[in-house]
């Protein structure tokens, strides 16, 4: 059975993990970027889709939990000091919260890239990294990610869902491996580039995950980000008392 790296830690510890898709307030859909909710595989997806431009890059960030605090405060900080801004899952960590792979904030090496072999979904191989610098955003196969000082923020998960256009070869239509995913993609429209963020509302298997993105959007490149049987929706978590007390290890944070 597939291992499952937790982002997120119960009070009471009845759930391992919980994908996180939330609003910080109100988004309205603009040109640049948009909420929207799309049925595919017999499920619906919830999807914010980012135009990456001079403004956009400088707009994402990587935010941690350094101080243990429930996800409701967490909340609460982002709307404070960020106002509007969207939010979702961020690097995948273990039960401690320690980063399992490369994570960079604001420029910053949080933790290293990590090559090595193991079990889990971290360790399905080709893994990935998404990452944004000051021109552009890209999902690539972690042998292929270049480091470089320009990176505002980056994060490793595993396994890529699409690695240029092809399904991940281990995932199989039929398999009965199903939770909730969240993932995220890159495409191009009328040459210009737009990072996608999403989540099935319900179990779904990895190669459903990885075609949503490559026929919904056309996305070359797609990431895994997160995967869970604890949830039996993916609600707007700021609305949903179940989760207030949950402790999320780190976000991806968009302001606008």
């Amino acid at each position: 059975m597939q291992q499952i790296f937790s982002l997120a830690r119960h009070v009471s510890n009845k759930h391992a993990s919980l994908l996180v898709l939330l609003f910080c307030s109100l988004i309205a859909t603009s040109q640049t970027r948009g909420y929207s909710s799309i049925p595919y595989g017999g499920t619906t997806f919830r999807a914010y889709t980012i135009k990456i431009d001079s403004y956009s890059v400088k707009r994402f960030e990587l935010l941690t939990n350094t101080s243990d605090a429930s996800h409701a405060n967490m909340v609460n900080m982002a709307n404070s000091k960020y106002g509007k801004c969207f939010m979702i899952n961020g690097a995948l960590a273990d039960n401690g919260c320690s980063f399992i792979g490369l994570a960079i904030n604001n420029g910053s090496e949080l933790a290293p890239i990590n090559t090595n072999n193991g079990s889990g979904a971290f360790y399905m191989k080709p893994n990935g990294v998404f990452s944004v610098n000051h021109k552009t955003a890209e999902v690539v196969e972690t042998n292929y990610y270049r480091a470089a000082n320009d990176k505002h923020i980056a994060i490793q998960s595993g396994p890529m869902l699409l690695n240029n256009g092809s399904v991940h070869p281990e995932f199989r239509e039929n398999s009965t491996n199903r939770y909730y995913r969240s993932g995220v993609g890159v495409f191009t429209k009328n040459g210009e580039t737009f990072v996608v963020f999403a989540v099935s509302n319900e179990p779904i298997n990895l190669y459903t995950a990885a075609k949503f993105f490559r026929d919904k959007f056309g996305c070359n490149n797609a990431l895994s980000l997160q995967s869970s049987s604890a949830a039996t929706d993916i609600p707007f978590i700021n609305a949903n008392a179940n989760t207030s007390n949950m402790k999320f290890c780190n976000y991806i944070l968009y302001r606008e």
